[in-house]
């Protein structure tokens, strides 16, 4: 079983940063959007890990995040953060990953998301937090 993280950064228009993952089959849920976030290490806490894999993927340093849920699906255990904050997309430099966007509620609702993420996703949208 796998311990992961993710994290929901929402904007003030009230929308999700996804990232697309790289188109390596090789990879679990090649080329499709998600959530970012990663695998848990051994002797990190899940902050420790979205912390790190944010700063490793997105290159960028990201304070007072907070748990929003930990899930226990098939694969294993999400533990889901969030923060607000209108990051300027077009000046992360990609460190994984084929693009990043911003996506609504409507979007989200007609895409396939990787993992359990557009669950996640629109729970968290219909939470109002």
């Amino acid at each position: 079983m796998v311990r992961g993280t993710s994290i929901i950064i929402n904007n003030s228009k009230n929308k999700i940063l996804l990232y697309l993952r790289d188109d390596n089959p090789l990879i679990d849920y090649p080329n499709m959007w998600s959530l970012p976030g990663g695998h848990i290490e051994a002797n990190e806490t899940p902050q420790e890990c979205i912390e790190r894999e944010i700063k490793e993927e997105l290159g960028i340093e990201l304070k007072n995040i907070k748990h929003f849920v930990t899930s226990n699906f098939q694969y294993g255990e999400e533990h889901t953060f969030y923060i607000k904050s209108d990051i300027d997309i077009d000046n992360i430099n990609l460190k994984e990953g084929q693009g990043l966007e911003w996506f609504g509620k409507e979007d989200m609702g007609q895409m396939n998301l990787a993992y359990e993420d557009k669950s996640i996703a629109l729970k968290f949208l219909k939470s109002g937090l």
